[in-house]
């Protein structure tokens, strides 16, 4: 028997006696007596027990249970951090897979982007079409670069600063669209021209056209050639590859809209099925659906 079941039982002994005890034997003065004898008795008792109970509490929860908590918790924590381990090492595993097919993918999608550029668009950046605001000043200094898919020009235009009146500004057109090459730009100059330019930046300002004139001497020319032009050459060449090297009907398999003029989309393209036909960006006719259309 535990000490807490001795005590239990010694309370129930005592609560018999106290019930069998004839009251009217005893005076009230000597009832009182005895009760609070009894009272602290009880008390005693209680306080005993309730402090036999904490201490099992306390047994129970620190010495018998908590060792074997946290050897579940371990082992939970084991057995979760395993499978976190091997699940992120499955998906960076998955991760690879995808990047190694995704390669091929993204290789076909630039040579796609190659065969779609149009070599017939003209790249002249016309006089005509560049307008200052308020009829400020324009000078032309004619082409800083002049290939055949790439041509920058310069221009000195007006501003509205005070002293710094005159801003030496590069406007260029290149075949390539962004997809294939971003062209350096800066902030915006105080022009409107009437195309979308591919290179559109202001270099510097300065008070006049003389004080441009001597800055942009043969070495400031190359300079912002090759700040201007970035990564042109080696696009240039990536693309004279690609043409050498694939036709259009390559890729007839994957093409789901086509176009006379010979732009075309395929399942790559991020396209908005509809029943309707698709207006071609380029030309802006219909586009035949599927491969069917034969190349002119």
């Amino acid at each position: 028997m535990s000490r807490l079941e001795e005590l239990m039982e010694k309370q129930r002994a005592l609560e018999a006696t106290t019930a069998a005890l004839p009251a009217d034997e005893l005076t009230l003065a000597q009832q009182v007596i005895d009760n609070i004898r009894k009272v602290e008795d009880v008390d005693a008792q209680d306080s005993a027990l309730r402090d036999t109970a904490n201490t099992e509490v306390s047994r129970l929860a620190y010495d018998v249970y908590r060792p074997k908590i946290e050897l579940l918790e371990h082992e939970r924590d084991d057995r979760i951090e395993k499978v976190e381990r091997e699940r992120d090492d499955a998906r960076d595993e998955k991760q690879k897979e995808k990047e190694a097919l995704q390669v091929v993918v993204d290789q076909a999608r630039r040579i796609i982007e190659f065969l779609r550029v149009d070599d017939t668009r003209n790249l002249a950046v016309v006089d005509d079409d560049v307008k200052v605001y308020r009829d400020r000043e324009k000078e032309n200094l004619g082409y800083l670069f002049d290939d055949a898919w790439l041509g920058i020009k310069l221009y000195i235009v007006g501003n509205a600063k005070p002293k710094n009146r005159l801003s030496l500004v590069a406007i260029g057109q290149c075949l390539f669209g962004d997809r294939l090459l971003k062209l350096h730009s800066g902030y915006g100059a105080d022009l409107n021209y009437h195309h979308h330019a591919s290179l559109l930046v202001s270099i510097r300002d300065a008070p006049s056209i003389a004080d441009h004139l001597a800055w942009l001497d043969d070495s400031r020319r190359q300079k912002l050639i090759v700040e201007l032009t970035g990564d042109y050459e080696k696009v240039k060449a990536e693309y004279l590859d690609v043409l050498a090297a694939y036709e259009r009907h390559d890729f007839e398999e994957l093409m789901t809209d086509q176009c006379e003029c010979g732009y075309f989309y395929t399942i790559l393209d991020n396209i908005s099925r509809r029943d309707e036909s698709i207006t071609c960006p380029r030309c802006q006719h219909l586009m035949a659906k599927g491969t069917t259309m034969k190349e002119k």
